[in-house]
């Protein structure tokens, strides 16, 4: 093989190149699902052994195990039915990831909200502590949908290489796309 027709071939590879790592990435992800959701299954049996072996009169073991079921079904979403499925321009990608994480976090907030206000109503109807967490983890969320929506095309990852360049500049005397000291 001539070398102009190897230069050619790896040209019309590289896409399928770029998807196979794609899927190559998904697939891992969803081994490792598989992988928490066994232990969840594992686990979850242990602690209701426990549980009735220890503790008869008085059943806990459910909320811890309904609580991991809630970071089990964020998990499968991110796994599932959010993934990324093969944007090719990479700032599209990059605001895709900012929002199925801002999607999933929101889905795991309700649904441990929810629990956390039937623990509440359930047990302690007269104290309504469930509001506490329920706002305090409300603020982390609006700050969470404030760097999604507002701030959409500013990232920590820029901040952190502008900050670096400044950096360099300042105390090498290098200016990394340029390497040479100044």
């Amino acid at each position: 093989m001539t070398e102009e027709h190897m230069e050619r071939k790896t040209a019309k590879s590289e896409p399928s190149f770029k998807y196979y790592k794609q899927a190559k990435k998904i697939i891992e992800k969803r081994m490792i699902f598989f992988f928490h959701f066994s232990l969840f299954i594992i686990l979850s049996l242990m602690l209701f052994m426990i549980n009735w072996i220890n503790f008869k009169q008085m059943w806990w073991a459910q909320w811890p195990i309904v609580f991991w079921a809630i970071v089990i079904i964020g998990h499968f979403c991110d796994c599932f039915v959010f993934f990324d499925r093969g944007t090719r321009n990479p700032m599209q990608r990059e605001k895709y990831h900012r929002r199925t994480a801002f999607y999933v976090h929101l889905i795991i907030y309700v649904l441990s909200n929810l629990v956390l206000l039937f623990i509440n109503l359930h047990f302690t109807p007269a104290h309504c502590w469930a509001l506490y967490p329920i706002c305090g983890w409300g603020v982390g969320l609006f700050y969470h949908f404030f760097f999604v929506y507002v701030f959409k095309g500013w990232t920590i990852k820029h901040w952190k290489q502008s900050r670096t360049i400044k950096f360099m500049k300042e105390y090498y005397g290098i200016d990394p796309f340029n390497e040479k000291k100044t």
